[in-house]
C-alpha cells in the first residue's frame, strides 16, 4: 500500500531546476573565460566533468540507501545545498585557486542527481509526473535563457566577480523554496535494492534502450559545452563588440522559445527518444556548415546568428527530453533505485561535458592568446 502524496505542496518541485540550471550555465560558459589568462581552467574543467561522470553512480546509489535509511532524499541536501553555494560564491573571486573548478564540479552533482531523484517520489501518477518534468524543463529553459542574456551584461557592469553574488542568490532562492516544503510519498513495504552498485549498473545498461539513450546523450552534451565554451571567444573573434556574445546568446534563447510551441504541437504524437535524437542531427547539421564556412573564409555575422537560433532545438533537446525518457526508464522495472537510474544518466552528461571541454580547450589551445581564440583572423 502507498501512502498519499501531498501533490499540491509539490507543485514548487519544478523550481528547483530554474535556480540549478542558472547557477550551471553562467559556470559552463563563463569560468573558463574568467580564468583565461591565468592558463589550465580548461584542464581542471575537464577534470571536474570527468569526477562527476565516474562519482555520480556512487551518488545515486548513496541517495537510494538514505532514502531507504531516513525514508526521505531531502536529508542529504542540508550539507550538499550549503557546499555549493559557498564553493560557487568564490569560485569567481579574483586570484581563486582553480582547483575550486572540478569541487564546484563535483558539489553541482551531489545536488543535481538527488534532485532529480526525487521526482518518482513526488508524483506517484504518470500524469502528475509529466505534468512537473515539462514544467521542469520550461523552468530549466528559463534559467539557461535568463543566465544566457543576463551573463554577459553583469560581466561587462561588474566583470565575472558579479557572477559569484548572482548566482548564489538565485540558487539559494529558488532551490531552497522547493526543499523546504515538498514531501516524498514512500512506499510501506518498498523493494529491496541489491547491495552491489556494480550489478545493479550492469542489469540497468543491459534495459533495453537504455545504452542506446545513454549514449546519445552522452554525444548531445558533448556538443552543447564545446558551444556554449567556444561562443565567447568565437564572438570576441568574429563579431564586432561584446554584445556579439550577446547576440548569440539571444539568438540560441530565440530557437529554444521556438522549440517550446514545436514540441508542444508534436510531443503526443511522437516518442520522446526520437524528439531527443532529432536534436542531435540538427546540431550536428548546423555545427558543421558554420565549421566549415569559417574555414573557408568566414560566415557573416547574419550566419551565426541564424545558426545559434536552429541550435536552439538541440539545447532544448538536451534540457527537456532527457527528464522524459529517464522518467519513464527509471520506474519501469519497479525497483527501488530511481537515484542510480537518475545518476547513470548524469554520468553519460558529465562525461559528454568533460569530451566537449577538452575539444573546446584544444582549440583554444592553438590560438596565440585567449583574445584570438582561431589563432589567425
Amino acid at each position: 500500500m502507498k501512502r498519499s502524496c501531498p501533490v499540491r505542496r509539490n507543485e514548487l518541485y519544478p523550481l528547483g531546476f530554474f535556480g540549478l540550471l542558472f547557477v550551471n550555465t553562467l559556470f559552463n560558459q563563463w569560468v573558463v573565460y574568467a580564468h583565461s589568462s591565468g592558463g589550465g581552467t580548461g584542464a581542471l574543467l575537464l577534470t571536474g566533468f570527468v569526477l562527476q561522470g565516474v562519482l555520480n553512480p556512487f551518488i545515486g546509489h548513496g541517495s537510494d540507501l538514505v532514502r531507504r535509511r531516513f525514508g526521505a532524499r531531502r536529508v542529504l541536501f542540508l550539507a550538499t545545498v550549503p557546499a555549493l553555494l559557498i564553493v560557487n560564491a568564490s569560485l569567481w573571486s579574483p586570484g581563486a585557486p582553480l582547483v575550486r573548478v572540478p569541487l564546484y564540479c563535483v558539489a553541482f552533482s551531489t545536488v543535481m542527481q538527488p534532485f532529480l531523484a526525487l521526482l518518482p517520489a513526488l508524483a506517484r501518477d504518470e500524469k502528475t509526473r509529466l505534468r512537473f518534468t515539462l514544467v521542469g524543463a520550461v523552468g530549466a529553459l528559463g534559467a539557461a535563457a535568463t543566465a544566457l542574456l543576463v551573463g554577459p551584461w553583469m560581466v561587462e557592469c561588474s566583470g565575472v566577480a558579479g557572477l559569484a553574488g548572482l548566482g548564489s542568490a538565485v540558487l539559494a532562492v529558488a532551490l531552497g523554496l522547493p526543499l523546504l516544503v515538498v514531501k516524498e510519498a514512500l512506499d510501506e513495504a518498498a523493494p529491496a535494492v541489491s547491495p552491489g552498485l556494480r550489478r545493479q549498473l550492469g542489469e540497468l545498461l543491459r534495459a533495453p534502450g537504455v545504452a542506446r539513450f545513454v549514449g546519445a546523450n552522452l554525444l548531445l552534451s558533448a556538443t552543447m559545452m564545446t558551444l556554449v565554451v567556444m561562443s565567447p571567444f568565437v564572438a570576441d573573434a568574429l563579431l564586432p563588440g561584446r554584445a556579439s556574445t550577446q547576440g548569440l546568446n539571444a539568438a540560441l534563447v530565440v530557437g529554444m522559445l521556438g522549440s517550446v510551441a514545436l514540441l508542444g504541437l508534436v510531443a503526443r504524437r511522437v516518442e520522446p527518444t526520437a524528439l531527443f535524437l532529432l536534436g542531435g542531427l540538427v546540431g550536428a547539421t548546423v555545427l558543421t556548415v558554420l565549421g566549415a564556412s569559417t574555414l573557408l573564409g568566414g560566415a557573416p555575422p547574419a550566419a551565426w546568428l541564424v545558426g545559434f537560433g536552429l541550435l536552439g532545438y538541440l539545447a532544448l533537446s538536451t534540457m527537456a527530453m532527457p527528464s522524459l525518457i529517464v522518467a519513464q526508464l527509471a520506474t519501469r522495472d519497479g525497483k527501488s533505485r530511481e537515484g542510480l537510474f537518475f545518476s547513470l544518466n548524469g554520468g553519460a552528461v558529465a562525461f559528454g561535458n568533460a569530451i566537449g571541454a577538452f575539444l573546446a580547450s584544444s582549440a583554444l589551445a592553438l590560438s596565440a592568446s585567449p583574445r584570438d581564440p582561431l589563432g589567425v583572423q
